[in-house]
């Protein structure tokens, strides 16, 4: 908002067409927030709300509304009041615009059709002042940039129906990845199950997938902010973190299996490095905003694929040590992983919207600290005892043969 009311005129507006009820006024929130970081001293004078049916519009000008602005738009306002407007295919959605025009905020007091918080403005009560700003009214900066939910309980107040598709989507998703990935699993790898330490591999594998898929998908969202568009942010961050998690699996062949240590130290690594992305990347693209578009692309690029080739290593070394110790659980780590990256996929969304972008990548970086407490690296299968024939064919006790 401060950005693109930065590069108005001074007598230029801006009109968002919004649905009516609470966006209004959170709109309204943020642009007085980004009013004020123009420099605007009573930003509450430069705002003119008015409301048609399920639908609204946000004026916002970077200089205030003068006299003579506002007569004119409260003259439009009367003579729309009950506009002579019928379009049939506008009607099926729901959206009338024969339905009256109202003013819902104008600097200018009237009697208008309002709201509490623009009822504030209009007495003259700014967002600084008391009673305190309601906390879904907040304009949310960085981290929380999600337009429609601010903090869980506004999640919680959400329409049902909002809720019920997410845990539907939520619902089906796993039931599906459940059916077509876990239940084969179970009837044709079910015995093991019972292998020692099944459990503790499998939470390995379960959380490496769930936490790739929070990491990347809270990059995407990260990465917007350097690249300017949400095409180029899965673009660029898909292609970045697959490059370099192919790279990573590639010299995952050098890692030794013969100890944890090793796969514990990168793991560590790996968080390290999720966590510092998590707290630094505002820093680090705030300080690339004014280069040209190729240099911030090879910016992303660099820290993608540096990224990338740390993700990629875990699973395959552990996949390899399991088959070199002869463990049936080789199949169960794939099936799980992929489940547990359906999952993850699933949950990145809605941990965004109610805790923020830095939960979704810290979540990731706790799911892999799990896998660093749970690295999978049984000891290899012990050189079998078997008999040796002497030179008479018969065969003599306590020889040891060299399994092929």
């Amino acid at each position: 908002m401060r950005d693109v009311l930065a590069r108005l005129r001074p007598n230029g507006i801006l009109n968002f067409i919004r649905v009516a009820g609470r966006e209004p006024p959170r709109l309204a929130s943020i642009a007085m927030a980004g009013l004020r970081d123009v420099g605007a001293a009573t930003p509450e004078r430069n705002l003119f709300v008015v409301t048609q049916g399920m639908y609204s519009s946000v004026l916002v000008k970077r200089s205030p509304f003068t006299a003579d602005e506002l007569e004119r738009l409260h003259a439009w306002v009367a003579r729309a009041a009950a506009p002579d407007i019928a379009m049939p295919a506008y009607e099926w959605f729901g959206l009338k615009l024969g339905n009256p025009v109202k003013v819902l905020y104008s600097p200018e007091p009237r009697l208008i059709t309002t709201t509490p918080y623009f009822e504030a403005l209009a007495k003259g009560r700014s967002t600084r002042s008391s009673p305190p700003l309601p906390r879904t009214l907040e304009p949310r900066r960085r981290s929380a940039v999600f337009f429609f939910f601010t903090r869980p309980a506004d999640a919680l107040r959400a329409p049902p129906e909002s809720l019920a598709l997410l845990l539907r989507a939520l619902v089906y998703l796993v039931g599906i990845a459940a059916l077509l990935i876990l239940l084969p699993l179970a009837i044709l790898r079910g015995r093991g199950l019972a292998m020692p330490q099944a459990g503790r591999a499998l939470a390995y594998f379960a959380c490496l997938g769930a936490g790739f898929m929070l990491i990347e998908i809270g990059l995407i969202q990260r990465f917007v902010v350097l690249l300017g568009h949400q095409s180029y942010a899965i673009t660029v961050v898909l292609f970045g973190l697959l490059v370099g998690s192919g790279i990573g699996s590639m010299l995952s062949s050098w890692m030794p299996i013969s100890s944890p240590v090793p796969m514990r130290a990168l793991i560590a690594a790996l968080i390290t490095v999720v966590v510092g992305y998590a707290i630094g990347l505002g820093i680090v693209f705030d300080g690339a905003a004014g280069s040209g578009f190729i240099t911030r692309l090879s910016l992303a690029l660099a820290l993608l694929v540096a990224l990338g080739v740390m993700v990629g290593m875990p699973f395959p070394v552990a996949l390899r040590a399991l088959q070199t110790a002869g463990s049936p659980l080789v199949s169960w780590g794939i099936g799980v992983n992929g489940f547990a990256s359906v999952l993850g996929a699933t949950l990145a969304l809605p941990v965004a919207m109610l805790v923020g972008l830095r939960a979704v990548l810290g979540l990731g970086a706790l799911l892999y600290l799990i896998a660093l407490l749970t690295v999978p690296f049984p000891r290899a299968a012990p050189t079998p005892i078997l008999p040796r024939a002497d030179t008479d064919g018969s065969p003599r006790r306590g020889a040891r043969r060299r399994a092929p």
